[in-house]
């Protein structure tokens, strides 16, 4: 993503998960727990780490995703 620009991403799961769900997620950026789609626009250039967890009935799995936030281009 770009300081300033709106970011889109969204969170890939395998086995069907039912809900997604993030700790440490920056005030900028909402989570979509059903779709798995992460939207914002970053304030500052940064690097952003999020703990993601996705759940099935059965089982959750967690994980670790970097948001890279690079400065405007002038």
């Amino acid at each position: 993503g770009v300081a300033g620009a709106q970011f889109a991403f969204q969170i890939a799961a395998s086995n069907g998960p039912n809900i997604i769900s993030c700790s440490n997620l920056p005030a900028w950026l909402a989570l979509d727990g059903a779709t798995g789609w992460l939207t914002g626009t970053p304030p500052q250039s940064g690097v952003f780490v999020l703990n993601v967890t996705a759940q099935n009935p059965y089982r959750s799995s967690a994980s670790q995703l970097t948001i890279n936030a690079a400065p405007p281009k002038p």
